[in-house]
């Protein structure tokens, strides 16, 4: 396998997405059989559970008391979640590689990955400490295997699939006739390959030889232990003659048994009765209402009843009691075979009951009490979507098997082995289901194909999409000859559309801050007044205003002084500084076109423009009266002219404008003077070193010269040299002066009363209890947060006192305009790295080092990461556009500006 950039980034894709989701999730150790392999698992370690647990599948359980060995409850739990997402991880990379032996372009084959990826059922069984996430990697993996000998057939390859088929079924008994399935395929696989007969039967000896021999280790083990010689007690592989379940839900007032089953048949018909009872108030599934029928009751009723009985069942044959519910009963199994004999039809209506319950998807909605990633919070429309989504795809499925017949048929029955393989067993678990009578568990038992379910569907929907479409050339002709007239469009009236983003913005802006007022008002508002406070003095000829804490202006001065400015102009500075924000945040749309298009090239520079136009962190700070707005405009403004001055004849005019627009920016915001001296390594990328040298002499004594007014002001009032604000005295104090402000920026924890009440308050609302981060635990955990792009769950953050929760839309808007942006942003970092392109690397660095401080600082709020998130996304970007034009083989340019590095030359595309 060729691990090009593609490949690379898709692996990073995968690895980071199910990371994130490991991270959000919350271990469940106390639903369905979670907690039996729990208990498995300790048995394994030598710990008496006083539970018979000979019927359970044991692979999972193995797994898991390798890790009990490491780690402890409930940090093994937590340890569990992130290996079965790492799992998910790898099963999507296989799904992957499978499919592209289907599809001409890899993004269909990944496609497919991440819709089983992030499938309801993926991430609902990914949660769950169940069999259910390592049985799908075994069986994706030994379809994989498979079409490996296909591809070339070696013994290795033989005996590694005959390993992993056999770990298979110890990781789910249903899956037990699937190795009929496979020892077919691969004897008709070695058929088509034309090997001699011995060759044929020497590998298929070997493939029986390495399932027997895992199965056989399992089989000792039982031997050993448990007093028999079998994969599980009185194991048959037979069809049961009276399955229990469906069985039990067959059972109805007026039945004949014979006299020694009377009491049984009561104690059944009085759990029914209670079953009935209960299910009145609590329908089972989101389409119960529709079940007329009563086919939902047949369905799930069976084990619900059994459970009801199972006390009074074990006091009337005289048993001893035990929690173990899947050990037969032989008096039981009699009063089955009684019901059973009257209820053939009965029981055949609900085989194909069976099979249709396998069309559904597997996974469902957790309670609320499970917390994180709890699908509930979405709307029941989304939900009952996906479920009757996943129920198309499987009948979709059923009808593709007719075309696939058809096709084999016109091939002289030489069907594509890839298909034939994920049709096989498909077809196999749905006929488990269907021969097993399976009922209620009949998705959940089939969740091992759905990967497969999934690509069959889009292999199938876009070669019958394709060809509805008007000829391949012909589309492709259209669709050229848009994207010319399009490329031709922006690359000639380039300005033309930057004013019609400006003017969309500006409109877009207005709108929204008249709403925001007409619903909320300033009833939001909180910092804005202490800004309007020390604006309204400074406008009175107060210079020294004081704030409501300290006898003097803390902050930055650009907000007040500017609110100064509009009070002597206008009379008041509501609506003016209302249209400053509007402004400055229209522009940066502008100023992000050019910055992406100066560091890399147009593309780059219209979707980060576009992606501007509708950024909500852009919108959200316009109706305040803060520092946010303006520091989304003065940041990537200097950055942008700063670049420019880098071999540009004509740098002094740059550098002046970089000067001014970083002392806007650090006398609205003094912390990012701490940028002052890494920007100015920016300028050393000028050729020769000494221009270099000139160019950051220029940018320094310009910056100084523009600090200059406001310093001899903070002379004068606080008798030291103060750099832009007294909070920065919390620094300059250990070297000069005092320590002006209130802010030491330890990062020792300093909690009042009221903060732990809130914090107490919040915990009870949510089921939480807030705890002191240790040590080195608060800073890593800031770190994580900073970096966080959505809060599914309520919980602390700092030193682990402070209370957050984003609503679902916050985490929503979140991931789209920023969250998405991650993976490839961590990927393009490798690849500028790869590329060794210096100013791709510098400009991508400023999130991690601005995240390192703030992490360092313990303050990892959203607002503080917002500033900069432009520059994750471009870097993002540009990582889409270097995957999609290695795609399609074409060259792409890396860098924009000339003289940065000596092997790019300046090239643009569009």
């Amino acid at each position: 396998m060729k691990l090009n950039i593609s490949n690379l980034g898709f692996i990073v894709i995968l690895v980071v997405l199910n990371l994130g989701l490991a991270f959000y999730a919350t271990p469940i150790t106390n639903l369905g059989d979670a907690n039996a392999y729990i208990l498995l698992s300790k048995s394994f370690l030598g710990e008496n559970i006083n539970v018979n647990l000979q019927y359970r599948s044991p692979l999972f359980s193995i797994v898991m008391a390798g890790f009990m060995i490491i780690f402890k409850a409930p940090f093994l739990y937590k340890i569990m979640i992130v290996f079965q997402y790492l799992l998910v991880a790898v099963t999507a990379w296989l799904v992957y590689q499978i499919f592209l032996r289907l599809f001409i372009k890899r993004e269909m084959a990944m496609l497919v990955a991440l819709m089983f990826n992030l499938s309801l059922s993926t991430i609902y069984y990914a949660n769950i400490l169940l069999t259910e996430t390592l049985t799908v990697f075994l069986l994706v993996l030994s379809v994989f295997l498979l079409l490996r000998v296909f591809d070339q057939n070696s013994m290795n390859r033989i005996f590694s699939l005959g390993t992993v088929i056999g770990l298979l079924i110890l990781a789910r008994f249903n899956a037990i006739p699937i190795f009929i399935t496979f020892f077919i395929l691969l004897g008709y696989i070695l058929f088509v390959q034309k090997n001699s007969m011995i060759k044929w039967i020497s590998s298929m000896m070997g493939f029986i030889f390495a399932f027997a021999l895992i199965v056989n280790l399992w089989c000792i083990y039982n031997f050993q232990h448990n007093g028999f010689y079998g994969i599980f007690p009185n194991a048959k592989l037979s069809i049961p003659k009276n399955p229990r379940n469906i069985t039990i839900a067959s059972i109805r007032p007026g039945d004949i048994v014979s006299e020694v089953n009377k009491p049984v048949l009561e104690i059944i018909l009085k759990a029914r009765e209670k079953y009935l009872n209960r299910e009145k108030k609590v329908r089972k599934g989101s389409f119960s209402g529709l079940d007329k029928n009563e086919v939902l009751s047949g369905l799930y009723s069976g084990y619900a009843i059994y459970n009801m009985a199972y006390p009074k069942l074990q006091a009337y044959y005289k048993l001893q009691k035990n929690n173990d519910k899947s050990k037969k009963i032989p008096g039981f199994n009699d009063f089955l075979n009684e019901i059973f004999a009257q209820k053939r039809k009965y029981f055949w209506k609900y085989r194909f009951y069976s099979l249709l319950s396998g069309f559904r998807a597997a996974g469902h909605t957790l309670p609320e009490k499970y917390g994180n990633l709890n699908f509930n919070i979405l709307p029941s429309i989304i939900l009952k979507a996906y479920k009757l989504a996943f129920l198309f795809m499987s009948f979709f499925i059923l009808l593709a098997f007719f075309f696939f017949i058809v096709s084999t048929i016109k091939a002289r029955f030489k069907p594509d082995v890839t298909l034939l393989t994920m049709f096989f067993l498909v077809f196999s678990f749905w006929g488990v289901n269907f021969l097993f009578v399976t009922v209620n568990d009949a998705n959940r038992f089939k969740f091992p194909v759905e990967p497969l379910i999934i690509g069959l569907f889009v292999y199938y929907s876009h070669g019958f999409i394709r060809r509805l479409m008007v000829g391949k050339t012909r589309w492709k002709l259209i669709v050229n000859s848009m994207s010319e007239k399009i490329k031709h469009f922006l690359r000639n009236y380039e300005k033309r559309t930057l004013l019609f983003f400006f003017i969309l913005t500006l409109i877009l802006k207005i709108i929204y801050v008249v709403i925001y007022f007409h619903s909320a008002g300033t009833t939001n508002w909180s910092d804005d007044w202490q800004y309007l406070s020390m604006g309204k003095q400074i406008a009175d000829g107060n210079w020294s205003p004081v704030m409501k804490s300290l006898p003097f202006m803390i902050v930055a001065p650009m907000i007040p002084v500017l609110i100064a400015l509009f009070t002597k102009i206008f009379g008041s500075a509501f609506f003016s500084f209302l249209l400053y924000n509007i402004l400055i945040t229209s522009l940066v749309v502008i100023v992000l076109f050019y910055l992406g298009k100066e560091i890399f090239h147009r593309k780059v520079g219209w979707a980060l423009a576009f992606w501007g136009v509708f950024n909500l962190e852009y919108f959200r700070y316009n109706p305040h009266f803060l520092k946010e707005a303006t520091v989304f405009l003065f940041l990537p403004l200097t950055l942008l002219f700063l670049v420019k001055s880098i071999g540009h004849k004509s740098n002094v005019k740059f550098l002046i404008i970089a000067s001014f627009s970083f002392a806007w920016l650090i006398h609205s915001d003094e912390r990012f003077v701490v940028y002052f001296p890494f920007l100015s390594l920016i300028l050393f990328m000028s050729k020769p070193i000494k221009k270099a040298i000139q160019s950051i002499g220029l940018w320094i004594g310009f910056v100084l010269l523009l600090m200059l007014p406001w310093g001899i002001r903070n002379y004068l009032v606080f008798d030291q040299i103060v750099i832009i604000s007294p909070r920065t005295t919390a620094f300059t104090s250990k070297i000069w002066g005092k320590n002006l402000s209130k802010l030491s920026f330890s990062t020792d924890l300093k909690l009042d009363d009221a903060k732990y009440k809130r914090a107490l308050l919040f915990g009870s609302e949510h089921g939480i209890t807030p705890r002191a981060f240790r040590k080195n635990e608060k800073y890593i955990r800031a770190f994580i947060n900073f970096w966080q792009p959505a809060y599914f769950k309520a919980e602390y953050i700092q030193f682990g006192f402070r209370p957050q929760k984003w609503s679902m839309a916050h985490n929503v808007f979140s991931l789209l305009f920023y969250g998405i942006f991650l993976p490839f942003y961590l990927i393009g970092l490798v690849v500028l790295l790869k590329k060794k392109y210096v100013l791709g690397i510098f400009i991508a660095m400023i999130p991690i080092l601005h995240s390192l401080l703030h992490a360092y600082m313990i303050w990892p709020l959203e607002r503080y990461r917002s500033p900069i998130n432009f520059i994750v996304v471009m870097i993002g970007i540009w990582t889409i556009t270097v995957f999609r034009e290695n795609m399609t083989k074409k060259n792409v340019p890396i860098g924009g500006t000339p003289l940065i590095a000596s092997q790019w030359k300046k090239k643009e595309s569009f």
